[in-house]
């Protein structure tokens, strides 16, 4: 394997020995701060968990983003909802016609239509 990745032996084996940096010491720490936190309020972000950890060991957002984003830590969003009925009104509603009645006899004698919404940055 070493012949593989063109390293020495030696080095391969000092490698494996080598103890933690002080940089992997310092992300352990943050990533027990940012599981700890994330556990109590699973809809916090980067920036609210930046903040509860910034308080203990300083760092960057951007250390805490790599962090969470390497862990698969993400908050839990709401999904968006919309209504898109409004069924409390006074006018006419149309009748129902095939009340569920789908077999005919010949094509082209019953249409039947939905409405789809697609989402635009307008609304």
């Amino acid at each position: 394997m070493c012949r593989l990745l063109e390293v020495s032996r030696s080095g391969f084996y000092d490698w494996i020995d080598r103890p933690p940096s002080e940089r992997e010491e310092k992300h352990r720490k943050i990533l027990k701060i940012i599981k700890k936190t994330h556990q109590k309020h699973a809809v916090w972000g980067v920036d609210p968990i930046w903040s509860e950890v910034k308080e203990t060991i300083p760092c960057s957002r951007g250390a805490v983003y790599r962090i969470m984003k390497k862990n698969g830590i993400k908050s839990k969003r709401k999904a968006k909802w919309k209504a898109t009925t409004n069924s409390n009104h006074n006018l006419a509603v149309a009748p129902n016609l095939l009340e569920q009645n789908f077999n005919v006899e010949s094509p082209n004698t019953v249409w039947v239509g939905d409405i789809t919404y697609h989402w635009t940055d307008e609304g």
